[in-house]
């Protein structure tokens, strides 16, 4: 958004505050959505549904072990396991298909 590659876009809060003022200073918000949860995983439909199956087990693996507890946690904090209710059901009811332009 900041090179002008794009018109609009999206970005944390947390994430945004971390930058210098001169980057989120040229950014208009145009709304802000509750808070969501962090990091989510998502495998594009060409993915063969086992390699995605075979990420979830690696990924909820690291949280089992204090190494990769340790790993998880420079990405931030958060649960490793999804809940669609808990977790992106929130996100649907938003509505944010109107932005979509494609």
């Amino acid at each position: 958004m900041i090179s002008g590659e794009t018109a609009a876009g999206g970005i944390a809060s947390d994430l945004c505050d971390n930058e210098p003022d001169m980057l989120h200073s040229g950014l208009r918000i145009l709304c802000r959505t509750p808070a969501l949860p962090p990091h989510g995983l998502a495998v594009h439909p060409r993915v063969p549904p086992e390699a995605g199956v075979a990420l979830t087990r690696a990924v909820t693996a690291l949280a089992r072990d204090a190494d990769g507890r340790r790993l998880l946690a420079d990405a931030g904090p958060g649960t490793v396991a999804a809940d669609y209710n808990r977790d992106y059901q929130a996100i649907e009811a938003m509505g944010l298909e109107k932005f979509d332009k494609r």
